[in-house]
């Protein structure tokens, strides 16, 4: 599904449903250590009578299946690649569009949160079966009763810290969150590079979030100079951009001053209808 080209309901595309199905698969692990953990410690108080006659056998069947399962989800991780498009317009003002060329084959470093969350819960139940294995083997040869609600204890803290990375990364994917490696520090230094541009006056709007892991969308508004060249303008900040930031999917609007003051005129006269025209009354006296 995240495959699926965008539609005119969903203009970027279904690639969240990636990260979607990772945030919940966090939840659902999150749910289940909790239950895991509460359990454990009611055990580990008043520890039960484990019967461990078939237990080990089926322990050991279970650890085959998810190593495997381990070997074939291992393998899930994204690769990014990006086309190449653009267009503009003249006039007052313009923006275009630019994404980085796909010959440098990028890493995404989130991966494929589905595919993490599939690999979590695998591992779960892989470290499931290591520690029914032990606590069986333990329980039949010293009789520690005790060691069974142990071992589920250190399960859940163990589910817990492996998918507590999933929940943060694929929430702050959903919440638009900057791109990774773009802080404050960051931003001040594309703040000072864009302003340094010949031509620039200002900027404002500017935007870099994130659609999923490893694609970056980016949207700034340039305030130019009148004489400037908004073509060469527009691609001296995108290159920028995409050259020594990594951003991706890059959308530069270039306003000229001149208009920028046309508009400013036309939204007063719009509040001001009558601070332009002049009244004049006379009064004849006979």
């Amino acid at each position: 599904m995240a495959r699926w080209t965008a539609s005119r309901h969903f203009s970027y595309g279904y690639g969240r449903v990636e990260v979607l199905s990772g945030f919940i698969n966090a939840l659902f692990l999150i749910v289940i250590a909790m239950f895991i953990f509460l359990e454990a410690l009611e055990r580990l108080y008043d520890p039960p009578d484990v019967h461990t006659d078939k237990l080990l056998f089926v322990a050991v069947a279970g650890l085959l299946v998810n190593l495997f399962g381990m070997y074939a989800f291992h393998g899930g991780h994204g690769h990014s690649h990006g086309g190449g498009h653009g267009h503009s317009h003249g006039g007052g003002h313009g923006h275009s569009h630019s994404s980085s060329d796909g010959g440098d084959h990028g890493h995404s470093h989130g991966g494929n949160a589905n595919m993490q969350g599939v690999f979590l819960h695998v591992l779960a139940d892989t470290l499931g079966s290591v520690f029914v294995i032990a606590s069986t083997l333990l329980i039949q040869n010293f009789g520690w009763q005790w060691v069974d609600p142990l071992c589920s204890l250190i399960l859940s803290l163990l589910i817990l810290g492996s998918v507590i990375p999933l929940l943060k990364s694929s929430s702050s994917v959903l919440l638009q969150s900057i791109p990774d490696g773009l802080d404050e520090s960051s931003y001040e230094r594309i703040s000072n590079e864009i302003r340094a541009i010949d031509g620039v006056l200002d900027f404002s709007d500017f935007h870099c979030w994130q659609l999923k892991a490893g694609t970056n969308y980016c949207s700034i508004h340039i305030q130019a100079h009148p004489q400037s060249n908004e073509q060469l303008l527009r691609h001296q900040v995108q290159q920028l951009l995409l050259k020594r930031h990594q951003l991706k999917q890059i959308t530069v609007q270039v306003e000229k001053e001149n208009a920028l003051l046309l508009k400013s005129s036309n939204k007063f006269q719009q509040q001001n209808p009558n601070e332009n025209s002049t009244s004049f009354h006379l009064k004849i006296e006979n």
